[in-house]
């Protein structure tokens, strides 16, 4: 049994990944993990390789998804981006950090979906 958090973390990550292969993407993995911790898309856009942190709210009582991407997430990110650039060796012609914001109504159905290009 899935406990809600993580169903609107996995839901809101499965309606990202239809958005941005929607918007062109290449999506390369979902939910690389090392011992660092976890990005939760890697794809392509073009030629520049997109580490991608997805964030999903159900409400915006606490402020718009996106503003849950702090400094330590972000160091954390880069890190793993680091990490999977030394592991996969993969050919880009740049690299950058995106986030996706999606909020959830109570039965998983996007209201909205915004992303943040070269976020940080």
């Amino acid at each position: 049994m899935m406990g809600k958090r993580a169903w609107v973390g996995r839901r809101g990550e499965d309606v990202a990944a239809r958005f941005l292969v929607d918007k062109g993407y290449r999506l390369v993995a979902r939910n690389y993990r090392c011992r660092l911790g976890e990005v939760d898309i890697v794809a392509y856009d073009a030629l520049d390789l997109v580490f991608i942190e997805v964030k999903a709210r159900t409400t915006r009582a606490f402020g718009f998804p996106q503003e849950a991407v702090g400094l330590g997430k972000q160091r954390k990110l880069r890190a793993l981006a680091e990490r999977y650039l030394q592991e996969n060796k993969p050919s880009c012609a740049g690299v950058r950090f995106d986030v996706v914001s999606v909020l959830l109504d109570p039965q998983g159905k996007a209201m909205f979906v915004e992303l943040i290009k070269n976020a940080f």
